[in-house]
């Protein structure tokens, strides 16, 4: 006897669940710093954070300043933890992990 579960769909179950949260393809630099992975550009911070809401700004206890208020702060950065820098790096190949030298 096949077991079939049955599984009721969800209000705007068009979205595809096995989606990855960031586009493939594009790729973000980030830089290690012995306990963090840090990315600088404004450009790859809105990506990382606005398509999974990894790391937390260096400068703020959240968000960076340039998502909560859309000015660019030049001297703050995306503080990604190991485990996130693992999954972006690894998982989703969208991180690229240079060494602080």
């Amino acid at each position: 006897m096949l077991f079939t579960p049955i599984i009721k769909q969800k209000k705007g179950g068009n979205k595809s669940s096995l989606q990855p949260p960031l586009p493939g393809g594009s790729q973000v630099i980030g830089v290690f710093t012995g306990i963090s992975v840090e990315v600088c550009g404004a450009e790859d911070i809105r990506k990382i954070y606005e398509n999974g809401f990894f790391g937390k700004g260096s400068k703020s206890r959240g968000a960076p300043k340039l998502i909560t208020t859309g000015i660019s702060d030049d001297t703050e950065s995306l503080s990604l933890e190991l485990e996130e820098s693992a999954f972006l790096a690894y998982f989703l190949g969208i991180l690229c992990i240079h060494d602080i030298q």
